[in-house]
């Protein structure tokens, strides 16, 4: 993050929002993308217009993906330290 509040327009699903933030640009603009997409490909999967439902659906959807990331990282973390485990226990040994 970088120090100061800074404010960005941007264009979600063809509806102008300013945004202030600290954020850089560039994570604006990323996160700005990947909802907007979501949004105009949900558009076209279902028979739903209006922008508030699809918006609640990507919310959803990403909700799903945090969900199944932090799934992931915590699985992960727990094989980092059996493994960490198991080596203070083998240079105990020596």
């Amino acid at each position: 993050m970088s120090s100061g509040i800074k404010t960005y327009t941007v264009t979600i699903f063809n509806e102008r929002y300013t945004l202030a933030t600290d954020q850089e640009e560039r994570y604006i603009a990323e996160a700005v993308n990947m909802i907007d997409s979501s949004m105009h490909a949900i558009s076209k999967q279902i028979s739903v217009s209006d922008p508030k439902k699809i918006a609640v659906l990507v919310a959803l959807q990403l909700a799903e993906e945090l969900i199944t990331i932090r799934t992931e990282q915590g699985k992960a973390n727990d094989t980092l330290s059996f493994i960490l485990n198991q080596i203070e226990q083998l240079l105990h040994t020596i």
